[in-house]
């Protein structure tokens, strides 16, 4: 039972990076408008599916699972906190925006960070795969 809902989170994890590579290819050659409907549209997706693990969270009767929430919590406090910080430390373009250079890089390390905390998930999922019993241990000697 274990491995089936793992691999089915590693199969959702795969469909999204694939989405996020074709996103992104997509964005490069696509207008300026055209790229502000679509970070528009990622970012109402974010807020929906945070909102949706934030409440599953939330809800559930584990223990472990509220402190996971807990620092979940946290975790997204801080990247928020940082992301303001270095815009704040940024210098400021025209229009009072980030300079492109640096929002690249911001955003190239966003998509390293991504790359590890995937890698870090499939790392968990295959320890969680690990400890479960062997079918041939799980049957009963008759």
């Amino acid at each position: 039972m274990a491995n089936e809902i793992l691999s089915v989170k590693l199969r959702e994890l795969e469909d999204a990076m694939n989405q996020l590579c074709s996103r992104i290819r997509l964005s490069q050659t696509a207008s300026p408008s055209q790229r502000q409907a679509e970070l528009e549209a990622v970012q109402r997706d974010y807020a929906e599916r945070e909102a949706a693990l934030h409440s599953q969270m939330q809800f559930s009767r584990s223990g472990f699972v509220r402190e996971l929430t807990e620092a979940y919590d946290e975790l997204e406090a801080a990247a928020q906190g940082v992301c303001g910080q270095l815009h704040a430390l940024q210098p400021q373009g025209a229009e009072g925006c980030p300079s492109p250079e640096e929002s690249i890089v911001l955003a190239e390390y966003a998509l390293d960070f991504a790359m590890q905390t995937a890698n870090r998930a499939l790392a968990l999922a295959l320890e969680a795969m690990n400890r479960q019993p062997e079918p041939s241990e799980r049957e009963e000697p008759q």
